[in-house]
This record gives structure tokens, C-alpha cells and sequence, in this order.
């Protein structure tokens, strides 16, 4: 899930490279050009002959890695490679820490990809760049531990150069390689390249089984990774907090930020987000937050959650009854109670803690997630907006339209670019046949690259 990409699921090859057993197509398709991978910023090829990298079987490259102590994640991905080249030649690639005379796939930093101009530190967070230069391939990615931009230049590099596509996960740790299609060929050669490429910084698919509430089923951990699932965005969100309904001294004494019901009764379960107490509430728990005291609030990286309970708000108080809009529709009724109480939480942070960086990250969802009008938040609030239709809809244009122009004007309200939260399951999981909808995904993110640093893929 790179650039312009978050999610697997396009099924078109990609064309094979150079092999001794079948001629050349003419012209021939580069590679970094595969209609179903991601665009990639490409820079004129050196000139140099190609890299032999496996002939008739036998390896005639190494991979080399120069750093002493690699992590464990990029030996890991170097082990995957392995994988790939075993599926598509039969043999693997030796690894080693000493860059040979011969062809070589240098993965990490060394002096002779400094000389090249490729500083790890000048590439975008997770980013990496691609290039070969006489009989070695370099990879070189930004590291922002434990975000290392080089093993997704190792995956482009099996998805681009090798041909390989992963669909499906392996049944367990260690098991059969489930899923995996090769573009099986005795030689592998390796064309001149300059590519580089970095991610939305938000990239998390869940859930990490296909059975998540045991925690069991089928192991996604590998496959989700290969499709550079990860997140180095430092605003997050931790949905549905916080509950207060175990905290005595609110049940008890302050029953009345919790919603009140038709009849009267209070949702223990349920926040009233017009009440003041209710506010004063957040700001006594994230005061506890940064005395280093017990607090009950979700806060990530000083970024202060707001999140209801999962359920559509319906509190009957006074204020948020006068708050309520009754032709909001069933996206928008309760926004104007949502955004108003988002907007004096930032507020009174900002007056409270004005040397602190505290964020404030809010989640439309449910009945409060279209943009009410005249709101601005004050700079220190960032919206992480779910996408309540499901993102294969977006494939109608009317669904689509009314997205983006929801996407528009929480942007305006926010000032800041936003974070999604999507759905591939909706509506697929009511579909007899299979229901393929690639094409609708990159669309969406190609035309959203500078609006969104990317999504939470709710599966």
C-alpha cells in the first residue's frame, strides 16, 4: 500500500522481465509502468547493460546488506524476497554483508550508494529510491525506526522486476505459501532503473486474522506487511473513548455528562457532549495525563481522542436538543453538537496548555459525520473522517461526489489535510460473487494524494 495505493485486490500481471526461454515483446513494456501497480516517480535510466541476476537456475547475484546489526524487519523482508526468487527461479539469492566485485542488490546505505546521491535522510518518511547503476541495484529508504523505507522498495522490487502478486495469506506462521503468483523463469535480468516512491504515512489494514474477536484464523500479519501496511503518521486516534461508566465519581456525582435518554434515564455508555461538565471533564483527565497521574481518556503521542461510544448519538438535554438538526439526515443530525464541543475542547487547550502540542483528533462517524456549516477549528484539531457509505461505493458517482465534498469541508474546518477511515468489507460481505473494485480504490487516492495522509482500512 504505497503512493496512490492502500489496499491489494487489483488483479491484472505484470509483464515478465527479459528471459533466455522467450523473446523480448517489441516494444517492451517498462516495468515501473504496470497499470495495476503504483506510479512511481521514474528519472531516465543510467546506461549501463542489464544486472544478471539468476541464469538458467543458478544465482549469480547476491543480496548484500552493509549494515552490521540489520534489523530484524528488513532480514525478515530479505528472507521474503528469497521466497519470491525461489517461486520464480527455483533458487535464492546468497545474503551477505560485503558488496562483491559481481552483480549485486544492495539493500540499506553504503558508500557506494552515497556516491550515487542517495541520502536516507533527504527521502520522504518512508520513502525509498530504486537505482542501478553498472552490476549492482541499490535500495535506500528513509529509517524512521521501526519504519524503514528500504523493505518497500524491496517489495516494489518483487512486484515490479520480479512479477509477483500476493493475494491471500498463509494459513499459519511458517505455513504453505498461500496465495502467492509467480511469474515462473529460469533467468531473471534485471533492466537500468531509477525509481522512487513513498507512502501515505497512514496505512493500517485490520484485522490482523480472519477470525479477530478470538484473535485466531488465518495469520495476515506477512501479507498485510507486504503490502506495506504500517503507520508513522503521529496523530492518532483511539476510536470509541472514552467510557466512563465504571469511573464512580462521574456515575455518582456527575450524571450529567453522560446522554440522556427519551425517558429521562442516563446511557451510562454514552457521553452528552453539550453538558460544560462534560468538557471540564476531558480537561481534568488530560491534566491527569500530564501530571503522569491515572487518566481515562484516550490519548495517543499527546493527541486527545474524541470518539463516541459505537452507537448514533441521541441525547435529549436542552442543549444538545437545540443543537440537534433535524434535516442533517442520517449522516448529519448530531454534527453541530460533535463539532461544538471539538471546537471548545481545542479552544480551551490552546488556553490551558499553550506551550503543549496537543492535538485533538475527532472521528465523524455514524450520525455526525457530514460537516456542519460555520465551524472553524482553531488549528489544533485534525478529523480522521469515516467513510460511512463503504469505499466500493464510491464507484456511483453521486456516492463519490458527496464524499469528496465532505472531504472538502472538513478540510476547510480543520485547516489541515485528514485522515480516513474506510471499509473494504462494505458492501462485498453481501455479495454473492466476487465483487472486484481496484480500480474505484486508486482512483480515490490518486485524486486525494494532498488531502489525506491516509487510512485506517477497516476490513
Amino acid at each position: 500500500m504505497m503512493r496512490r495505493r492502500l489496499a491489494a485486490g487489483v488483479l491484472a500481471a505484470l509483464l515478465p522481465l527479459t528471459r533466455a526461454d522467450t523473446p523480448a515483446p517489441t516494444p517492451p513494456r517498462a516495468p515501473w509502468r504496470a497499470p495495476d501497480l503504483t506510479p512511481v516517480t521514474v528519472h531516465p535510466p543510467p546506461d549501463h547493460a542489464p544486472i544478471p541476476l539468476v541464469e538458467n537456475g543458478t544465482p549469480v547475484a547476491r543480496i548484500v546488506i552493509p549494515q552490521p546489526r540489520p534489523p530484524r524487519d528488513l532480514l525478515a523482508a530479505v528472507e521474503t524476497l528469497n521466497l519470491f526468487f525461489r517461486k520464480t527461479t527455483g533458487t535464492a539469492l546468497p545474503v551477505t554483508n560485503q558488496i562483491p566485485e559481481g552483480p549485486a542488490l544492495v539493500v540499506g546505505p553504503c558508500p557506494a550508494s552515497a556516491a550515487l546521491g542517495l541520502d536516507p535522510d533527504a527521502m520522504p518518511v518512508e520513502g525509498f529510491t530504486l537505482r542501478t547503476e553498472g552490476q549492482k541495484i541499490f535500495i535506500v529508504g528513509h529509517t524512521n525506526s521501526p519504519h524503514d523505507g528500504a523493505i518497500w522498495g524491496l517489495y516494489d522490487f518483487a512486484e515490479r522486476f520480479l512479477g509477483i502478486r500476493w493475494y491471500l495469506p498463509i494459513p499459519q506462521p511458517n505455513g504453505d505459501d498461500l496465495g502467492i503468483c509467480p511469474s515462473p523463469t529460469p533467468t531473471v535480468t534485471m533492466p537500468p532503473a531509477w525509481i522512487e516512491d513513498a507512502p501515505f504515512r497512514h496505512r493500517d489494514l485490520w484485522p490482523d486474522t480472519s477470525e479477530p474477536s478470538r484473535g485466531a484464523g488465518l495469520n495476515m500479519r506477512p501479507l498485510h506487511h507486504f503490502l506495506r501496511d504500517g503507520n508513522s503518521w503521529p496523530i492518532r486516534l483511539q476510536v470509541h473513548t472514552p467510557n466512563w461508566s465504571r469511573v464512580t465519581d462521574y456515575v455518582e456525582k456527575r450524571p450529567e455528562v453522560f446522554q440522556l435518554k427519551r425517558d429521562g434515564s442516563r446511557d451510562w455508555n454514552v457521553l452528552c457532549y453539550s453538558h460544560p461538565q462534560t468538557l471540564e471533564c476531558y480537561l481534568e483527565q488530560i491534566q491527569n495525563y500530564l501530571d503522569r497521574k491515572p487518566y481515562r481518556l484516550g490519548i495517543i503521542n499527546d493527541a486527545i481522542t474524541v470518539s463516541p461510544a459505537d452507537v448514533e448519538l441521541a441525547c435529549y438535554c436542552p442543549a444538545c436538543r437545540a443543537a440537534w438538526d433535524p434535516e442533517g439526515g442520517a449522516l448529519g443530525t448530531a454534527s453541530r453538537i460533535m463539532a461544538s464541543f471539538t471546537d471548545r475542547l481545542a479552544r480551551a487547550i490552546q488556553t490551558r496548555w499553550p506551550d503543549r502540542h496537543l492535538t485533538v483528533i475527532f472521528l465523524p462517524y455514524l450520525n455526525y459525520t457530514r460537516a456542519p456549516d460555520g465551524i472553524r477549528f482553531p488549528g489544533n484539531v485534525e478529523v480522521q473522517l469515516c467513510g460511512m457509505p463503504g469505499l466500493a461505493l464510491y464507484k456511483e458517482p453521486a456516492v463519490a461526489a458527496a464524499e469528496q465534498a465532505n472531504i472538502t469541508a472538513w478540510i476547510a474546518i480543520t485547516g489541515r489535510k485528514i485522515q480516513n477511515w474506510h471499509y473494504s468489507v462494505w458492501p462485498a460481505h453481501k455479495t454473492k460473487a466476487a465483487y472486484q473494485y481496484p480500480h474505484v480504490i486508486q482512483r480515490f487516492y490518486q485524486e486525494n494524494r494532498e488531502k489525506t495522509v491516509g487510512s485506517f482500512i477497516n476490513g
